[in-house]
């Protein structure tokens, strides 16, 4: 802290001689000190909490502190049109009438407009989620199968035969 007075005490004393080019020098310096300093005081937060969770696992009835919570993600709820559907008999449905192999999303899509739900609802994302799962299920069970899209960057999916 001290060597930071002496800079700024030198930084005035120099601003009478003309301001221009000399504030880069000292000002960097000081950022340069902070963002040590930050990445320090990261890597001994680590440090403390590692010690915290030994102690824990070891005397679970000492004192130490308790670790921050992780922070929740806010999740959009899915609209009750798509709460209330038999999903792998959605997705039987859209597959048939797409009549060609589609994307999760775009089945996600068609249901959720089947359902009157609106495309721009951020809630689909979250749906498209769901219905990965169910599809990675029934792909399991060999009711539908992925395949490439013609420039091999999709996977789509189809009815298995």
């Amino acid at each position: 802290m001290r060597r930071f007075r002496v800079q700024i005490r030198e930084f005035r004393g120099s601003l009478g001689n003309g301001f221009r080019g000399r504030s880069e020098g000292p000002r960097a310096s000081v950022a340069a000190e902070i963002a040590k300093l930050s990445a320090r005081i990261s890597a001994l937060e680590e440090v403390l909490s590692s010690f915290d969770g030994i102690i824990r696992f070891y005397d679970p009835s000492a004192a130490v502190a308790v670790p921050s919570p992780k922070a929740q993600v806010q999740r959009q709820p899915l609209p009750l049109q798509l709460q209330q559907i038999n999903k792998a008999e959605a997705v039987f449905q859209t597959l048939r009438e797409a009549g060609r192999p589609i994307s999760t999303g775009e089945c996600a899509e068609t249901i959720g407009m089947r359902r009157g739900v609106d495309p721009a609802d951020p809630a689909l994302k979250r749906f498209s989620s769901n219905l990965s799962a169910t599809l990675s299920s029934l792909r399991k069970r060999e009711r539908v199968r992925q395949v490439s899209s013609a420039d091999g960057t999709k996977k789509l999916w189809e009815i298995a035969a």
